[in-house]
């Protein structure tokens, strides 16, 4: 996991100039060299527009000059000589790198990674694509600098230990409600292989119970709209329907969640109501569209 304005790299592999070109409809025509100065004459941007390199607020207000300071949610960055001014938060834990330096100095084929997350995987992978291991960290009150906010990430390094990619995954509620649950690759196998992975502790009482649903599923294989439409998944939709509506009681109540011991928040009820409304949705047309439904539903239609 990496602090924003830290010095970890994602890659861009489609990134092939040693600057980035920005084109919008805001009125703004920018190129800039590896570390985020701008290059002369090569660049129009209105007054109004704050933003800049990677996407990061300017101070022009910093060094009387335009566009050579970014404001890193926790850390400035100077693009006249590529180096943040303060250390990074999170130094201690990469003794092997500068804790100043930009984009861990790979400012031709990376870009600065920002961020903490409910969970963080780090794949590593040796020359052969074959997976080494794979760590965890883990920030589920997203309290630490910097954080991404809700899902997961995931970053494959190589068998020097610099990052080749990263993505971040956020899913409709928590770890495993939505279509989004954690894959990993196995120890050993290739890294783009993916399978689905329930190691991970859910973050409250409704993620649990996403995360049971998906478990049932898979006992039948199960997966999408189409499991879900399937009869096989009904036990599994009304099972969920159950522990939501005991959830949505709980916070009527004021209880505790059963995994934060916490009384249950909002957030975590109406992720339990959407849930609920949605399996109650397919479990209604699931059953209107059985034969013996379906003529009474024919039957009795009001005659046009």
């Amino acid at each position: 996991m990496q602090a924003q304005g830290g010095h970890r790299a994602e890659t861009m592999l489609s990134r092939k100039r040693a600057w980035q070109s920005e084109v919008s409809a805001s009125k703004k025509w920018i190129e800039y060299d590896a570390f985020g100065n701008l290059l002369p004459g090569r660049n129009y941007s209105s007054d109004a527009y704050r933003f800049g390199f990677e996407g990061q607020e300017k101070d022009d207000e910093m060094h009387g000059a335009t566009v050579t300071s970014y404001a890193y949610t926790y850390r400035m960055h100077d693009a006249r000589v590529g180096r943040f001014w303060s250390i990074d938060p999170l130094a201690s834990k990469y003794p092997h790198n500068s804790p100043y330096a930009f984009s861990e100095n790979r400012v031709i084929d990376g870009v600065e990674l920002e961020g903490l997350e409910y969970a963080s995987f780090d794949i590593y992978i040796d020359k052969n694509q074959q997976v080494t291991k794979i760590e965890v960290s883990t920030d589920y009150e997203l309290k630490k600098n910097g954080t991404k906010g809700p899902g997961v990430q995931y970053r494959i390094l190589g068998h020097n230990g610099f990052p080749m990619e990263a993505r971040f995954v956020k899913n409709l509620h928590g770890i495993y409600q939505g279509g989004d649950n954690p894959q990993l690759p196995k120890v050993g196998g290739d890294y783009r292989k993916l399978y689905d992975n329930y190691d991970l502790e859910p973050i409250d009482e409704t993620d649990a119970s996403a995360k049971q649903h998906d478990i049932d599923y898979d006992k039948h294989k199960l997966a999408g709209f189409s499991g879900i439409m399937d009869e096989k998944s009904t036990p599994a939709n009304q099972d969920y329907i159950k522990r939501a509506t005991a959830t949505i009681e709980k916070y009527e109540k004021r209880e505790n969640d059963s995994v934060t011991g916490q009384p249950v928040n909002k957030a975590t009820k109406e992720a339990a109501e959407f849930g609920k409304k949605g399996f109650n949705a397919a479990e209604n047309i699931k059953r209107d569209m059985k034969p013996e439904n379906r003529a009474q539903t024919i039957r009795y239609a009001p005659k046009l």
